[in-house]
């Protein structure tokens, strides 16, 4: 990306976005904030598309996908902030490829997140109601298959973006 549309988005973001929130002045703390941005963008853009192509009759019911993706968001987003914080706490990436390298492994570390957050509860009741947790742990990464199976082709594009873009915009900063 050609240095002026970098510093364009540098100050929006600084003026109106995620540069506004607290910490935000922190490397580690503004990766949360753009792996949060993008997860909340990859749910808004799946659930918006899947509505726009049932209106030509390829979802059969485009109001479970936006269901899904309002369901996943209170998940997802804050998954995704933690992992996109540590991830940078950990690695601490510096060049723009990198980062675009740890975004992709930030999609898939929130994939990871998602089946703990809502697997290992429902097994847990499962287990404590006397039922089979097996079923319960089968459904848990039926739920997570089926996120990433609708979700895989926005998500991995965005979060390699979104690491590149924050690291472009780091080291403009720095």
């Amino acid at each position: 990306m050609n240095q002026p549309a970098i510093a364009a988005l540098h100050r929006a973001c600084s003026r109106v976005g995620p540069g506004r929130l607290p910490g935000a002045d922190s490397e580690a703390i503004g990766a949360g904030y753009a792996a949060a941005s993008a997860a909340a963008f990859v749910a808004v853009a799946y659930a918006t598309l899947a509505t726009a192509v049932s209106g030509v009759g390829l979802v059969a019911a485009p109001y479970a996908s936006v269901a899904v993706a309002a369901l996943a968001f209170p998940i997802v987003v804050p998954a995704a902030f933690a992992i996109g914080l540590v991830g940078w706490r950990l690695l601490a990436p510096k060049s723009p490829i990198c980062a675009g390298a740890l975004g992709l492994l930030g999609v898939g570390a929130t994939y990871v997140a998602m089946f703990v957050v809502i697997g290992v509860p429902i097994t847990a009741l499962e287990a404590l109601s006397g039922a089979d947790p097996l079923r319960a742990a089968v459904f848990s990464w039926g739920v997570v298959y089926f996120a990433v199976l609708e979700t895989w082709w926005v998500a991995i594009p965005v979060g390699a973006v979104s690491g590149y873009i924050y690291a472009s915009v780091v080291s403009l900063a720095a």
